[in-house]
């Protein structure tokens, strides 16, 4: 599996492994921000062109740096380039960030043969050819990645829909300059096609600071649904390492699923009062090291309000695999938790380790329907925990 790290910002799990390097004493040509559509355009022209072809497209990633850098893009020891160095210089960029639009730009192509690998680079003018690689060279590069559909969205679409999620808003209007990245990566089935995303202002490789704060997301590539996103604090070289562990590195979630919670459930036995408008959230994943007394939930209002139900009460509940509360808030009528309470007889505690042995959460928003309203459950790390991430509900 060929994987690409460009300075650190997002693992692209379908390029190759590029080693941070000093930045050159020439700087590079050009500096404009392009949407993924307008840089890959380029690129394919170049592509076209290229001898060795035709070239298919299975690996990209954007980013806009805030620091003079430059990547150098190896495919392993055991590779050497036929053409060019796979080298690139990276100029500064401290514009706007969360638009989709990215200075640089590296595109990787294998040809129909399978026999060779091309990597261009765009960072605003004409696309350029950084190297051609042989396949034979690279150990373990048999399997070729998936070619990228013609029916991914653009960057500029997934910006949008970013912009209207609360936690990546709140990160864009609190650090007006920051590192970015966009990379598309194939998560296979269920998932398919995602746009990576990472907002950082930590440091890049030996430039800029050294801790910061960064938010993460998973956009669907197709539809533009944001699939998940998370934050974190005190984030170390933008590469996870902080001094607590972000939630959202080690715990996440399956998309809500509106219902009605059954006539004659309550809050006690099954999380939820019967007849009330409720969510469930299945855990999708969960590493060992999250706890269940590590997180809290609240629901906000597209503005990021607290929502205060108008009438009835509301509240949040863990269930087990047969459908029964092993864990509740208090029910109130502002959708914010405080802490877990624990019905009589449930195996669960606040040291718990979160698994999918608890199969989901159940939200209850009371008797009104809340549906189509924009509202975002948030999930925010105490504790061990930091950060958050959210989801929105449909």
């Amino acid at each position: 599996m060929l994987v690409l790290v460009i300075a650190v910002l997002v693992v692209l799990a379908v390029l190759l492994t590029s080693a941070l390097v000093f930045p050159p004493s020439t700087p590079a040509s050009s500096n404009v921000p392009q949407s993924f559509f307008t840089a890959v355009s380029a690129a394919e022209n170049l592509s076209e062109v290229t001898p060795g072809g035709p070239w298919l497209l299975h690996g990209v990633e954007g980013s806009d740096v805030t620091t003079h850098f430059g990547i150098q893009v190896e495919f392993g020891s055991d590779c050497s380039y036929l053409s060019g160095t796979g080298y690139d210089s990276i100029e500064p960029y401290t514009g706007n960030y969360s638009n989709g639009e990215l200075v640089n730009w590296v595109f990787i192509y294998h040809n129909a043969k399978e026999t060779q690998f091309l990597v261009l680079t765009d960072d605003g003018g004409p696309a350029s050819n950084i190297g051609i690689l042989s396949v034979s060279g690279c150990s373990g590069e048999s399997i070729m990645p998936p070619v990228i559909p013609s029916v991914v969205i653009d960057t500029t679409q997934v910006a949008a829909a970013l912009v209207h999620n609360v936690l990546a808003e709140r990160f864009i209007a609190s650090n007006p300059v920051a590192n970015s990245s966009f990379t598309l990566v194939n998560r296979g089935s269920p998932f398919g096609w995602v746009w990576e995303v990472g907002y950082q202002t930590c440091q890049v490789g030996d430039y800029g600071p050294t801790t910061g704060n960064e938010v993460q997301a998973v956009v669907n590539a197709t539809t533009g649904d944001v699939d998940n996103i998370s934050t974190a604090s005190g984030v170390s070289s933008c590469s996870g390492h902080s001094a607590t562990t972000p939630l959202g590195s080690v715990f996440g979630l399956f998309y809500p699923t509106e219902a009605m919670c059954p006539t004659g459930d309550t809050y006690l036995v099954n999380g939820c009062r019967g007849g009330d408008a409720i969510y469930r959230v299945g855990i999708a994943y969960s590493q060992p090291v999250a706890h269940l007394g590590d997180l809290l939930l609240q629901v906000e209002t597209s503005t990021g309000v607290v929502l205060s139900l108008s009438e009835g009460v509301g509240g949040f509940g863990v269930l087990n695999g047969s459908s029964e509360a092993v864990a509740e808030s208090a029910a109130s009528p502002t959708l914010s938790m405080n802490g877990w309470t624990f019905p009589l007889g449930s195996p669960a505690t606040n040291a718990t380790v979160l698994s999918n042995t608890f199969s989901e959460f159940v939200v209850d928003l009371g008797p009104s329907s809340p549906y189509g309203h924009g509202y975002v459950l948030l999930v925010t790390g105490t504790g061990p925990m930091s950060g958050a991430f959210s989801e929105n509900l449909p």
